[in-house]
């Protein structure tokens, strides 16, 4: 029975140690795009010269034209007197730069084990490298977001040097589920590589709507996006003052409140708490009162992780959380992610068939081992319950 539910909640500095632009430099991030492969994105063109345009105001104003929140933000409130909302051509334009700036999760060879040749001042020669090092692909900046997927998704891995597969753990203690604030697909990319490499009794995948009646049925976490998602550029919400809750992803608002009422635990990730952010104090107020009047579990911490240059980060949220259990981390992200420790285990056959519960998890298995996995077996899970724990108590001890 799960005892936990806990629910991370994501701001642009989540994905930032990615490459991925955020406000501050997208514009710089889709020029360079843009003068790189004109013909590629001649769309851009249009969206380009309307920004332009705009730096009429500093005639007059202070602004900042190369934040592209101030810049949409702008255009906003020309469409909004016009009774319409911002044209397609900057929605895809953003859903484009984002899309560019996400990097691919590569192996080289995607066997669980991989040859590796290195090379001294006398000789070259060539050592093994186990799966489970690589089983995020080569580029270490994915290999954090991995783990927390694998968590989140409450994820054993088994394999050999020939096959990997997963399986969701028995009875976990702990429900995860997040909320995004971002438009990025970085943690479906986990899940799309996971897929290719390793074998699952179904498509692992997050819970992106209600309709969605098979993934409720497998009981996998919500991944909510108040902004809208690259993946669907129509439903997109431009980072602008208004925050309009477009009808088609209004869904998604509700999730959202009911996911923090029914919270015990509450982790924010990479979120500043921009004084324009209204609205998420709003939802924040909202889902807790709800929860007293609908006797959800009572919420036990609020932990906000996330860098703070110059402490006005923390200043926000200190001016803004009242709660108790409230802790505040200035750190990078990179240093959360790769907190969960691997606890690699080898097993024998009958050992694997002894350690799932479910007449289902252990049919497949066995099957799984009668196609190839013979003898000796590794598993690798991590623990981001333990290591969150440990994260927050050792921030504590050195702040």
């Amino acid at each position: 029975m799960v005892r936990e539910k806990v629910v991370y909640f994501l701001g642009a500095g989540f994905s930032a140690p990615l490459g991925l632009p955020v406000m501050s430099n997208f514009l710089e991030k889709s020029k360079e795009l843009y003068y790189g492969n004109r013909m590629g994105y001649e769309h851009f063109k249009e969206v380009l010269s309307t920004i332009k345009d705009i730096s009429i105001a500093t005639k007059y104003f202070d602004a900042d034209i190369y934040n592209i929140e101030e810049i949409l933000s702008i255009l906003e409130m020309t469409a909004q007197l016009r009774y319409t909302r911002i044209e397609e051509p900057f929605l895809n334009y953003i859903a484009d730069v984002i899309s560019y700036y996400t990097p691919p999760i590569s192996l080289d060879e995607p066997q669980p084990f991989r040859a590796k040749t290195s090379r001294s001042s006398s000789r070259a020669f060539e050592v093994e490298i186990p799966w489970h090092d690589t089983i995020f692909g080569n580029d270490d900046r994915w290999h954090g977001y991995g783990k927390f997927v694998t968590c989140l998704h409450n994820l054993v891995i088994a394999g050999d040097e020939s096959s990997l597969r997963w399986r969701r753990v028995s009875n976990p203690k702990t429900q995860y589920n997040v909320i995004s604030l971002n438009y990025d697909c970085v943690l479906e990319t986990v899940c799309d590589f996971l897929n290719q490499q390793c074998h699952g009794e179904y498509r692992l995948r997050f819970q992106r709507a209600e309709s969605d009646t098979s993934v409720t049925e497998f009981g996998l976490p919500w991944l909510v996006k108040l902004h809208g998602s690259v993946d669907s550029p129509d439903d997109i919400v431009p980072p602008t003052w208004s925050k309009t809750v477009n009808e088609s992803i209004r869904e998604q608002w509700i999730v959202a409140q009911r996911l923090l009422a029914e919270a015990t635990h509450i982790r924010v990730l990479g979120y500043s708490l921009p004084t324009s952010d209204a609205y998420v104090r709003y939802l924040l107020k909202s889902s807790l009162i709800r929860a007293e009047f609908e006797s959800f579990g009572p919420l036990k911490s609020f932990d906000v992780i996330t860098l703070d240059s110059d402490g006005e980060t923390k200043r926000r949220y200190d001016d803004f959380v009242r709660f108790k259990n409230y802790r505040f981390v200035n750190t990078k992200i990179e240093s959360y992610l790769s907190s969960a420790p691997g606890d690699v285990r080898f097993l024998a056959d009958e050992e694997v068939m002894r350690a799932m519960e479910s007449p289902g998890e252990a049919a497949t298995m066995g099957g799984f081992l009668n196609g190839g996995i013979k003898g000796t077996m590794e598993t690798v899970e991590f623990d981001l319950a333990g290591a969150h724990r440990a994260f927050m108590k050792e921030a504590r001890r050195t702040a």
